[in-house]
């Protein structure tokens, strides 16, 4: 699990380094985004998401929640939806998340809600969600 605090570290930080230009750019089809977040304890998530059409996305984010005794990993499958103008955006969406602790593993309904700033190929993300918790990050589009 080491490595993938070490690989989530270096992505979140040359993700943070990137400069913000002006321009709104969502026609791009996919984007990754790196985000920390505050649920049981701490938490720390990588996404992956695709345009399907207009406003509507698909998300594939992998993460660990840092717990009492241990962390719990999760894989998250959301369906979201953004809605604005310019370069202010609500993100909202529905999905799917899959906790393992140890032996133990089960499947729970998530849910997304937040804000997202967009500047040309990156943007900035705020929000609320069950796999990320109370959120901040940092995203690209490719």
């Amino acid at each position: 699990m080491n490595k993938f605090y070490t690989i989530l570290v270096v992505f979140v930080v040359s993700v943070f380094s990137i400069n913000n230009a002006t321009a709104q750019n969502l026609q791009r089809k996919s984007s990754v985004n790196a985000s920390l977040g505050l649920s049981i304890l701490f938490n720390a998530n990588l996404n992956y998401e695709y345009n399907l059409k207009n406003n509507s996305n698909l998300s594939l984010g992998l993460g660990s929640i840092g717990a009492m005794g241990g962390t719990i990993t999760h894989i998250d499958f959301i369906h979201f939806f953004l809605s604005g103008k310019n370069t202010n955006y609500l993100e909202y969406g529905y999905g799917i998340m899959y906790l393992k602790e140890g032996n133990d593993s089960s499947l729970i309904p998530n849910f997304r809600l937040g804000y997202r700033s967009v500047r040309s190929k990156n943007y900035f993300r705020l929000g609320l969600s069950i796999s990320e918790g109370l959120y901040i990050g940092k995203g690209l589009y490719f």
